[in-house]
This record gives structure tokens, sequence and C-alpha cells, in this order.
């Protein structure tokens, strides 16, 4: 692979592992594109990503697609593939705790919060602890403002990728990658942020860091290995490029970005 002919999209990812948080403990396109020596093969691949969540059980079940029924409250419950054929299950492990189980989450992992307007009562002790690592809400909660630490998702409708924020992934070499595809949507905050702007500004930053998220977003899906991938990356960021520089409106872009997300990424 000639790296010269690539020069604007190195420029581009350059600036985007410069952007992007590093923490070791966080599996990311970016942390896997810098442990890699592109002059061999490739970090471990994870078997699945552990997700953990919580909330009422009215308030999971009307807000996600997770249950056919109302979840017991007295019960942990694993989401399975018998249960839910959504593919997302195919490289995601979800687990519900309701409320007054939530003391049997595992030591050391986090859970995303799902509620409407407000915070209940009972998660305050463990907004102490840190072990709410993000709350999913159908309206924005200004109290969540005072806690750094805790990202805030605000949704019209439910996507699995509104879990990513929930990084807890097992590694085991004997794992393998699905052989189907997986891929990433706009996503919704994205979306609402760009409706807001005005048609003549400049985009250029907000296309930026949605692109970022849709690559990182395919990586977790599908972990394809470094460096066979590489080319393939530089690949659809030239393209990302071009569809940037054309842009002619946001529902233009929109429909750009999703035809985007949609290309092949497979190594060839």
């Amino acid at each position: 692979m000639d790296l010269m002919l690539y020069r604007s999209e190195l420029v581009w990812l350059a600036h985007q592992l410069d952007q992007q948080e590093h923490s070791p403990d966080i599996p990311s396109v970016w942390k896997a594109i810098r442990e890699t020596d592109l002059a061999k093969s490739v970090p471990r691949v994870a078997e699945k990503r552990q997700v953990y969540l919580t909330g009422e059980p009215e308030v999971v079940y009307s807000m996600t697609d997770l249950f056919d029924s109302l979840p017991d409250e007295k019960q942990v419950h694993i989401v399975t593939e018998e249960q839910n054929t959504h593919p997302a299950l195919n490289w995601m492990s979800i687990t519900y705790y309701p409320p007054h189980e939530l003391k049997q989450l595992p030591d050391g992992e986090n859970v995303t919060l799902f509620t409407t307007a407000k915070l209940p009562l009972w998660s305050r002790t463990y907004f102490s602890k840190n072990r709410i690592s993000q709350v999913v809400s159908a309206e924005e909660i200004m109290t969540l403002h005072r806690f750094s630490g805790v990202r805030q998702t605000n949704i019209v409708e439910f996507s699995y990728t509104d879990l990513l924020d929930d990084t807890r992934v097992i590694l085991d070499e004997r794992s393998k990658r699905p052989d189907h595809q997986l891929f990433p949507e706009i996503p919704k905050q994205f979306s609402f942020k760009l409706s807001q702007l005005h048609e003549d500004l400049n985009w250029d930053q907000e296309l930026d860091e949605v692109a970022a998220h849709m690559l990182n977003t395919y990586w977790l899906q599908n972990r394809p290995p470094f460096p066979e991938w590489m080319p393939i990356l530089l690949r659809e960021i030239q393209q990302f490029l071009r569809l940037k520089q054309n842009q002619h409106g946001r529902t233009n872009i929109l429909e750009q970005l999703e035809e985007w997300g949609l290309r092949d990424k497979r190594i060839d």
C-alpha cells in the first residue's frame, strides 16, 4: 500500500487519533491503531461486549425493544438471541438489572440507566459510588450536568448504539469475527445538532465528529483486524472527505452519511 497516495486521509486520521481520548481500558478503533504494529499482525479480538443496564421495568420496556413483555422487577435478565433476534446480540451481551437487583452488578462494572425525564431516588446511591456511566432519557436532565463522568443521551427512538458507552469486553483469542457486517447508524445527537445549525455555516467539525463516531462503531461491531483493514479504512476516509467537499444542504448530507455508513467495509 502506497501511503503517499493517501496523504489527506492520513492527515485526517492522525488528527482524529490526536483528538480521541486514549484510555487503556476502553476498546476503540483508535486504541487498536495505536497498539498495532502495521508491519505485523493484530491484537486479539473480543468475544462479546458486556453491557449492563438498569431502570424501572416499565421504563426499560417502553424505551427499548429488548423485551416482548414487561420484565420481572425481581429478576436479573440476560437478553438472549432466542428472546430477541436483533443482530447486535451477535457481538453484544446485554444484562438488565432491575433497581432492587442492582446490588448484584459485578464489581468494577458500570451501568447505563434508562429513565424518562428525571433521576429516580434509588439511583442516587449508585451515582455517589460512580457505578452509573451513562443515562439514556427521553428528555434532557439538568441535574446530570453536575456529574462530569456521566454521559447523557437523549433519544426519540431506541438504537443499540445508545448502549455503546458501556465498553466492557471479555478478551478471548479463540473468538472469531462474524461473517456478516453490522453497519453504524448516524448518531441521533448529530442529526439533532445539524438541524439546529444554519445552512450557511461550515459543518466540517461536526462532520468529522460523526465520521469518527461511525468508523469507531463499525470497528467495535465487526472487529476487522489491523493491519489488513488499514487500506479499507483509508479508502473509507477518502470517500468521506469527498462527501465533505460536496455537501449540499443538511438533508443531502444526512442521506450521503447514511449511504456512506452502509458501504461494504469488509477486507477485500
